[in-house]
């Protein structure tokens, strides 16, 4: 029963159900992975002194563990733990760790190329941060107007592309030489990138990207007006719910 006790009150701290110890829990482990990423960026830095290169591996094999723990306490804790290992989370944290493990004591250069995975570290970071909850709240209210968005703004991408193709085209026949080319030269203009490999000659044809520059403007502003709505909508949900929340908890007190 004890046992029981232990997994439950583990349980609610790493699964952030517990209102006191469970948003501590996250930024120790937001702190631990910023600190991860640290290291692991440092480590590439060239011409570092002798003495950082053990000092980087012993706090890589610290967070490792750190890591590792975590993840067996997910599993010990969790009401299905199979679920847990299967779901996209569970994925997640087996990869920030899994290159550790399976290189440990050896020199397999196959192996040590996993450690590329641990970049999924960063992955991580999206759990314990409860803003992004928010944020994808967002994205499920705006998701139709986005789609709709997208579809007009490939309608529009084609159209340019015909466009400019037909000025371009007989200037700059190696340039333009067909639509997809010319498609190219519509997406990088824009998304305002710009690469300066192709641009137009002809007085058309500038004239015509000067237009595309413009609508360039509003495949910018629009998802950004949508988003900044779907943010308010998915603030004013969560102010709904603490107060629905903080009603329940003044009823059951006053019962």
């Amino acid at each position: 029963m004890e046992v029981n006790s232990l997994r439950d009150r583990i349980g609610r701290v790493i699964w952030g159900q517990d209102a006191r110890f469970g948003s501590a829990f996250d930024q120790i482990m937001i702190a631990v992975i910023l600190v991860s990423i640290f290291g692991l960026s440092i480590s590439t830095v060239p011409g570092l002194p002798a003495w950082t290169d053990p000092l980087l591996n012993a706090l890589d094999v610290i967070v490792l563990l750190l890591f590792t723990t975590e993840y067996l306490l997910r599993l010990w804790t969790a009401r299905r733990p199979l679920r847990y290992a299967r779901s996209f989370w569970g994925v997640v944290d087996l990869l920030a760790i899994l290159p550790f493990w399976l290189t440990l004591g050896g020199n397999f250069q196959a192996l040590r190329s996993l450690r590329l995975l641990r970049i999924l570290r960063i992955g991580k970071l999206a759990r314990h941060v409860a803003a992004l909850d928010r944020i994808t709240r967002t994205f499920q209210l705006i998701k139709e107007e986005l789609i709709v968005f997208g579809f007009l703004a490939l309608i529009v991408m084609f159209i340019s592309a015909v466009g400019i193709y037909e000025f371009e085209h007989d200037a700059q026949p190696e340039a333009f030489a067909s639509i997809p080319h010319a498609l190219w030269f519509v997406v990088v203009t824009l998304t305002t990138v710009g690469y300066g490999d192709v641009y137009p000659i002809t007085a058309g044809g500038r004239f015509f990207t000067f237009f595309i520059l413009i609508i360039g403007l509003g495949v910018i502003a629009v998802p950004t007006g949508l988003i900044s709505s779907g943010l308010s909508r998915a603030r004013e949900e969560e102010k709904e719910r603490k107060k629905m929340k903080s009603s329940e908890r003044d009823e059951k007190g006053d019962g």
